[in-house]
C-alpha cells in the first residue's frame, strides 16, 4: 500500500470517528431535551397571565434599558408592565447586573409571548447540546444505555424543568459553567490545553456566568489559589468587560445597580432555597410556613451568622486541601465544591438556581466514574449523592403540595429540603478535598 493510500485511509477513519462522535452527541442531546420540551409544552395549560413569571423581569428590563430607563426602579418596571398589559408576581423586581438587561434588548423588541417562547426554546437547545457534549466527552467508556439514561435524568432534574416553566436563565448559565469546568478538567484526562487562549476562554465563560448570576464567581477563588493565571485573566475579562460596556452604553441602568442590595434582605418565600431562606423561615412566618422559633433573633442576623459560618468552613476546607489545587483534578474538584457552597449561600437563591450543583455532580462523575457506574464511589459518597438527588425530588413534591395546602400549612423544616441536599453535596465534595487519599 502506498503512503498516499495509507494517509487517505487514516483520514477516512478519522472522519468516520468524528461523524460517529457527532452523531452520538446529537443523539444524547435529543434524549436530554425530552423532559424540558415536555415542561415547555406544559406551559400551554396555564392561563396566559401565569406563564413565564420570572421572564417578565428580563423582558421588561430589556425594554426599559432600550428606552434609557432604569430596570432597578420598581415603579418604572411596574408601570411598563401595566402599559404592556402584563400581570405577574413582581417580587423584588429586576435583580441582575446591567449587562444582562442590555443582552435582553433584542428579545425585548419582540412581543412578550413570542420572546418568552423563543427564550425557552433556546435554553432547551443549549442545555441539551451541553449535556450531549459532556457525556460524549467525559463518559466515552460508559455503555450507551447508561449514557442515554444519564442524559434523560439530566433533563428531569427539577431545577432544570422549573427554570423552563418560569422562564429562568439558569440553563444558559449552567452551560457556561460547564464550559469553564471542562477547561479545568481537560488537563487531568490527558487533554492539556493547547494554548493559554483556550484556558482563557474557559475563564471567560465563567466570567460571563458571573455577570448573570454572581455566585458562579466563587470558582475564581480556587483558580487563583491554584495559580491558573490564564483562567483568572479570562474570568476577569468575562466579568469586567461586559460591566464596562454596560456603563458606557446604558449609564442609567448601571447607576441603579445599588438596588441589588435588596438581595441581602430576609425572604421566607417558598422558592428561596438558600441559607437566607432557611433562616428567614426559621424565625419569621412566611407565605407557606409558620416559624418554629419566632422572634428568637432578627432574620437578617441569623442569615448573616449562617453565611459567615458556612463561608468559614468552606475556606477552611480549601486551605486544608490547597496542595491539591496545583493539580487539574484537585482544582476541578475545588471549583465544584465552592460552586455548591455559593449556590447554598447566595441570598435569595431560588430552587431553580440549583442548576450549577448539577454541573458539580457532573464534574465529580467525570473524574471518578467515567463509566457512569456509581460503585466506583465509596459507599458514604453514594449515599450523600442519593440524599442530594432525593432532596431535590422531594422539594419539588413539597412545592407542589404547597399550592393546595392551607395557608402556612407546610412545616418549616420541610420547606428547605433542597438546601439540605446541597449541604450533603457540599460535604461530599469537601470530604474529598479534605482527605488527600480519596480519589479525585
Amino acid at each position: 500500500m502506498s503512503s498516499a493510500s495509507a494517509g487517505e485511509e487514516r483520514t477516512s477513519e478519522a472522519t468516520g470517528r468524528s461523524l460517529a462522535t457527532r452523531s452520538e452527541w446529537l443523539g444524547l442531546a435529543a434524549v436530554a431535551a425530552v423532559a424540558p420540551a415536555i415542561a415547555l409544552l406544559s406551559v400551554l395549560a396555564q392561563p396566559a397571565a401565569d406563564r413565564f413569571n420570572d421572564y417578565h423581569d428580563y423582558w421588561l428590563a430589556g425594554r426599559l434599558v432600550s428606552a434609557g430607563g432604569n430596570p432597578y426602579d420598581l415603579a418604572q418596571l411596574t408601570a411598563l408592565a401595566e402599559q404592556s398589559g402584563l400581570h405577574f408576581l413582581v417580587g423584588g423586581g429586576y435583580s441582575y447586573l446591567p449587562p444582562f438587561a442590555i443582552a435582553m434588548v433584542p428579545l425585548a423588541v419582540l412581543p412578550f409571548e413570542l420572546s418568552a417562547w423563543l427564550f425557552g426554546l433556546a435554553s432547551i437547545v443549549v442545555f441539551a447540546l451541553t449535556v450531549g457534549w459532556w457525556l460524549a466527552l467525559w463518559h466515552r467508556t460508559a455503555e450507551p444505555r447508561r449514557r442515554r439514561l444519564a442524559a434523560l435524568l439530566a433533563g428531569c432534574f427539577p431545577p432544570v424543568l422549573g427554570s423552563i416553566v418560569v422562564g429562568q436563565v439558569n440553563l444558559l448559565v449552567g452551560a457556561l459553567i460547564a464550559a469553564g469546568l471542562a477547561t479545568v478538567m481537560a488537563e487531568s484526562r490527558g487533554r492539556p490545553g493547547r494554548t493559554g487562549t483556550l484556558r482563557a476562554a474557559g475563564g471567560i465563560a465563567l466570567g460571563l456566568a458571573t455577570v448573570v448570576k454572581l455566585y458562579p464567581g466563587a470558582a475564581a477563588l480556587p483558580i487563583a489559589i491554584g495559580r491558573r493565571f490564564a483562567l483568572s485573566a479570562g474570568i476577569a475579562l468575562g466579568f469586567g468587560l461586559p460591566l464596562l460596556v454596560a456603563a458606557l452604553v446604558a449609564p442609567a441602568a448601571s447607576g441603579g445597580a445599588r438596588g441589588l442590595a435588596s438581595l441581602v434582605e430576609p425572604d421566607g418565600y417558598w422558592t428561596n432555597q438558600s441559607l437566607n431562606g432557611f433562616a428567614s423561615r426559621l424565625v419569621a412566618d412566611s407565605d407557606r410556613t409558620s416559624a418554629p422559633l419566632p422572634g428568637v433573633m432578627p432574620p437578617e442576623l441569623l442569615s448573616a451568622c449562617l453565611m459567615v459560618a458556612f463561608a468559614a468552613a468552606t475556606l477552611a476546607v480549601l486551605w486544608h486541601g490547597r496542595a491539591a489545587l496545583s493539580t487539574p483534578a484537585g482544582l476541578a474538584l475545588a471549583c465544584a465544591f465552592v460552586l455548591v457552597a455559593a449556590t447554598a449561600a447566595a441570598p435569595k437563591n431560588s430552587f431553580w438556581n440549583h442548576v450549577p450543583a448539577f454541573v458539580a455532580v457532573g464534574t465529580l462523575l467525570a473524574m471518578n466514574a467515567s463509566d457512569l457506574r456509581l460503585d466506583a464511589l465509596p459507599r458514604v459518597e453514594r449515599r450523600l449523592l442519593a440524599a442530594w438527588a432525593l432532596a431535590s425530588v422531594a422539594q419539588a413534591a413539597v412545592d407542589g403540595i404547597g399550592f393546595v395546602a392551607p395557608p402556612r400549612g407546610i412545616p418549616a423544616p420541610l420547606a428547605s429540603l433542597a438546601l439540605y441536599g446541597l449541604v450533603c453535596l457540599w460535604y461530599l465534595l469537601g470530604r474529598r478535598l479534605w482527605r488527600p487519599g480519596t480519589r479525585a
